[in-house]
């Protein structure tokens, strides 16, 4: 009986190897790809998304060091971020920034507006 079973066993493994075997692997289907998460992030407006690169720079050579650390109680990057790019380029242009916003364009006041908000002016 014992080898009856160890028969069967045996020619069960044989088949199974065997069906394993005869498909080639460049037969057996690819797993799907997982699905691509849906970004949650929208995109940013032609003009931000050009300004992200000059405003980062501008703002990390002339801003980080108060507005990254809070110093003399200038606001945080994140307090920044809540507002509109106008009010950025008016503390920039008449505002309470305006000393530093003196030796900035227009266009760098701008860069630096949408590089902190995310928004067009």
């Amino acid at each position: 009986m014992k080898r009856i079973a160890w028969i069967a066993g045996g020619l069960a493994l044989a088949a199974m190897a065997a069906g394993c075997a005869s498909t080639p692997a460049a037969e057996k289907p690819m797993p799907a790809a997982p699905a691509a998460a849906a970004s949650t992030t929208p995109a940013l407006p032609a003009a931000v998304a050009a300004a992200q690169g000059p405003g980062e720079e501008i703002f990390n050579s002339h801003c980080i060091g108060c507005h990254g650390s809070g110093v003399r109680g200038a606001p945080a990057v994140s307090v920044l971020a809540e507002k509109q790019a106008s009010e950025v380029v008016a503390a920039l242009t008449t505002g309470k920034m305006k000393g530093m916003g003196a030796s900035l364009s227009d266009e760098d006041k701008a860069n630096v507006a949408m590089f902190l908000t995310k928004k067009p002016i």
